[in-house]
């Protein structure tokens, strides 16, 4: 019995031993061919940024070039492993077709990803609005788009939306417009109160003076009459500055006798004396005419 373990023992370990040593092999081929790949990812990157290349195509064209050269590894340690690598392919070419269906919505989102890059219509770090979602462009992959909201969230897009729906960039021009609306009451000077905010304005230093910024009457409502107030600001300054024009604008406009109303409403009771019974008593009850004013 000891002398059939001993032989089968023997038979086998050839065998074992040339495994282990193509196993190994094929361990060492995957690590050293991650490590190559990314030297290889590295000195691209550093020669596009020499070149001056836009962030969006280094990020872009990185993160191609490391999945084709990946791939690339998986078949050499596959073949040190002693698979036939070309059955393989022969076997992926011809269920070519049926991957490409079942991964058609992928497929979408590669090949939009090399429209946008190819069309430049966002860049990493714009402030972008797409599918409901806004933030600042944070990474362009093959199959999606990450965005980096101001508090620091994470929103993956997937690159389709990009070619599919509108894009809204606020970063095209290098400015934003920041809005405010004002109200004052209709017994203030309407003069004096555009000329408080055009000082406001003037006085933030964050704010641009070319395009000059604009105070206008934008309506009168039925308890104050409102500004509308436009700012360019930078991209980077544009929350920071409607903060600061909102305070600064109402402690401005309060300091100089300008009221800043709110909706009120005053209600007037006239009673007139007419006689009703309810429930055998006669009590004296005036219809009620309410008055607004």
């Amino acid at each position: 019995m000891n002398e059939q373990i001993v032989s089968i023992i023997r038979s086998a370990l050839p065998k074992i031993m040339d495994y282990g040593a193509r196993l190994a092999g094929a361990i060492i081929v995957f690590f050293v061919g991650k490590l190559l790949i990314k030297l290889v990812v590295n000195v691209l990157q550093g020669f596009m940024k020499r070149a001056d290349f836009d962030q969006t195509i280094i990020d872009f064209g990185s993160n191609i070039v490391n999945i084709g050269l990946l791939f690339l590894v998986l078949l050499m340690s596959a073949n040190t492993l002693g698979f036939d690598t070309s059955s393989f392919l022969a076997i992926v070419g011809a269920a070519g077709l049926a991957i490409g269906l079942a991964l058609k919505g992928s497929l979408d989102n590669v090949a939009s990803g090399f429209m946008v890059v190819a069309l430049r219509q966002i860049h990493v770090g714009d402030y972008i609005e797409v599918s409901g979602k806004e933030g600042f462009v944070h990474s362009i992959k093959v199959f999606n788009t990450t965005l980096r909201t101001r508090d620091f969230k994470t929103i993956i897009i997937p690159n389709s939306i990009f070619t599919n729906e509108s894009v809204t960039n606020y970063t095209t021009a290098g400015r934003l417009r920041a809005q405010l609306v004002f109200g004052i009451s209709y017994e203030d000077d309407i003069q004096k109160a555009k000329a408080i905010l055009y000082g406001v304005l003037k006085e933030n230093a964050r704010v641009m003076q070319v395009p000059e910024p604009f105070v206008g009457v934008k309506a009168m409502n039925d308890s104050s009459i409102d500004f509308d107030i436009h700012a360019w600001v930078s991209i980077e300054d544009y929350w920071v500055v409607k903060w600061e024009l909102t305070e600064v604008a109402k402690v401005a406009l309060e300091a100089e006798g300008i009221t800043i109303p709110f909706p009120q409403r005053d209600v007037h009771f006239y009673a007139h004396d007419t006689p009703l019974k309810l429930d055998n008593m006669t009590q004296q009850v005036g219809p009620i005419d309410p008055k607004v004013s």
